[in-house]
């Protein structure tokens, strides 16, 4: 969504923070009682997303959310081509059949399943690609909102998906697929960001700004005593803390410098998500073979993502590096012609 050269560094190193959490929710590791925080980092992912959708120019907002359309297609199709290919190689080396492979490779009810419920275990066994349905599924319906200037109504609409989403899953047995999807959580979170991101002009004093950290923090580890009420997908601290982590973030200015040249060149903005994408498959094979402390675990998974992801960045980078020298060499040949 950033022009990489304005990319706010600080946040972007948060990120892999929150895809630790989301490593954490899906092995399940931690303790009872420090497990609830982790429950900030999906809807902290969807609320720094609709803050980078607003301007006060609509024009501007159409062509963000057209942007935001085509890359979150982008990252779906790449999220589901790697589970779809971790899936086919896992029927070959474990003598599955095939048949049933590509039985499941296609919805039964793709309004049902893909547009209403986000679910993607449909299809592969990346049941976490839920985010990437119901994030390109919330730009679709942002982009709708923001054409037809229904995005005033933000403010009320937003809270309430959130509080049926959280009524249904603490006081009835409806199945989590049912509110963990596009309408019930991530646009609403998005829509969140999005108002938000009306204050991203607005100077905060120094002291407003270590505000925002403390009841970030604050609001994170009182999820642990909400849970101690009603374990659950999300908790209304877990909306609140990622309003104020995205206030935060947002709002101090940290400027760039060599290191972030460098860091965004060799790193690349897009490792969190990646870790995210690999992260499932990865803990799954290694769930095979090794067996170490828990602990320990969680921190393999996360290295062992992050490094695939930078052995794949890497070669890119030198291709392309190897790329504009070639090129650089023939207009040099011309010219000397």
């Amino acid at each position: 969504m950033q022009n990489q050269k304005s990319r706010n560094l600080w946040l972007d190193l948060f990120r892999y923070f929150l895809a630790f959490l989301i490593i954490c929710i899906h092995f399940q590791y931690l303790p009872d009682n420090l497990f609830p925080i982790c429950r900030i980092a999906v809807p902290t992912f969807f609320i720094f997303s609709g803050f980078f959708l607003y301007s006060e120019n609509t024009e501007i907002q159409l062509k963000k959310n057209k942007n935001l359309i085509i890359n979150s297609l982008k990252y779906l199709f790449v999220g589901l081509l790697i589970y779809i290919t971790y899936d086919f190689i896992f029927c070959l080396v474990y003598n599955q059949p095939l048949n049933d492979f590509f039985t499941h490779l296609f919805y039964n009810d793709f309004i049902k399943n893909f547009v209403l419920l986000s679910d993607a275990k449909a299809i592969c066994s990346g049941f976490h690609l839920w985010y990437l349905i119901a994030f390109f599924v919330s730009a679709v319906l942002h982009y709708v909102c923001v054409k037809f200037n229904l995005t005033k109504h933000y403010i009320y609409s937003a809270p309430l998906l959130l509080i049926i989403s959280k009524f249904f899953l603490d006081f009835t047995k409806v199945d989590l697929i049912y509110t963990r999807n596009a309408l019930f959580f991530a646009f609403p979170c998005i829509c969140i960001g999005f108002l938000i991101g009306k204050f991203k002009n607005k100077n905060f004093s120094k002291f407003e700004k270590i505000n925002f950290a403390f009841l970030g923090v604050a609001f994170m580890f009182l999820q642990i005593s909400e849970s101690l009420y009603k374990t659950s997908e999300f908790y209304i601290s877990s909306i609140l803390s990622a309003i104020f982590f995205t206030l935060f973030f947002t709002s101090v200015n940290f400027k760039a410098n060599k290191f972030s040249d460098w860091y965004y060149k060799y790193i690349g903005k897009n490792a969190p998500f990646y870790i995210f994408i690999l992260h499932v498959f990865i803990g799954q094979t290694l769930e095979k073979y090794i067996s170490i402390n828990k602990y320990i675990f969680l921190l393999v998974i996360f290295l062992c993502s992050f490094i695939l992801y930078e052995i794949v960045h890497l070669t890119i980078l030198t291709f392309n590096i190897i790329k504009e020298k070639i090129s650089l060499s023939k207009h040099n040949k011309k010219s000397v012609i």
